[in-house]
């Protein structure tokens, strides 16, 4: 493999950056820290004087995929609709602006230790929970089992990109055309 070639980035970047492609080619099983060492010019075990182990850098791109979903979604909004709006396309750009991340995510999360499978699951349940009360807004009442039932549903939409043929992203206007039908499947909860 060649080396990354990432030199003007901070050291961890660079690590974070390698490891992402190799698990996505390869997997977090199939990817040593010397193969990530290897990527950007180290040796492996300079690796750990950035992160602990393997499983750290993992939980890091997972938890920074995350947080960056969360943080352009920002506080709610004072229309419910605009603010559902908002969150859906904040989901969307974010996995089509990384969708190699989030196939990482979802192919190798299982594979981390527990602490932090939990941490990253306390995380998702706060971005699940933003959509559920902003659900909530527009479709006052609504039971809170349809609400997250329809809320994971929606996210697995925005998610299935990770699942695509590369021709596919070739579609103009693909994140209007995500975020609408992200948002016509809501309209289950107008019945």
């Amino acid at each position: 493999m060649a080396k990354l070639e990432v030199e003007s980035l901070p050291r961890d970047r660079q690590i974070l950056q390698a490891a992402a492609e190799l698990f996505f080619e390869r997997g977090f099983a199939g990817t040593g820290v010397d193969a990530i060492g290897e990527r950007i010019g180290v040796t492996g075990p300079a690796i750990y004087s950035h992160f602990k182990s393997k499983d750290e850098i993992l939980a890091t791109l997972c938890l920074e995929g995350i947080d960056r979903v969360t943080e352009a979604i920002g506080v709610p909004g004072d229309d419910p609709r605009e603010d559902l709006e908002h969150i859906i396309r904040c989901h969307v750009r974010e996995v089509l602006r990384d969708r190699r991340l989030a196939n990482v995510y979802v192919a190798e999360a299982k594979a981390l230790a527990p602490t932090f499978r939990r941490l990253i699951r306390r995380r998702l349940d706060q971005l699940r929970e933003r959509w559920i009360s902003t659900l909530e807004r527009c479709w006052p009442g609504c039971d809170y089992g349809l609400l997250m039932t329809v809320t994971s549903a929606a996210m697995g939409l925005t998610n299935s990109v990770i699942l695509w043929r590369d021709e596919a992203f070739e579609t103009p206007g693909l994140e209007d055309l995500l975020v609408n039908m992200t948002l016509a499947s809501l309209s289950v909860l107008d019945s």
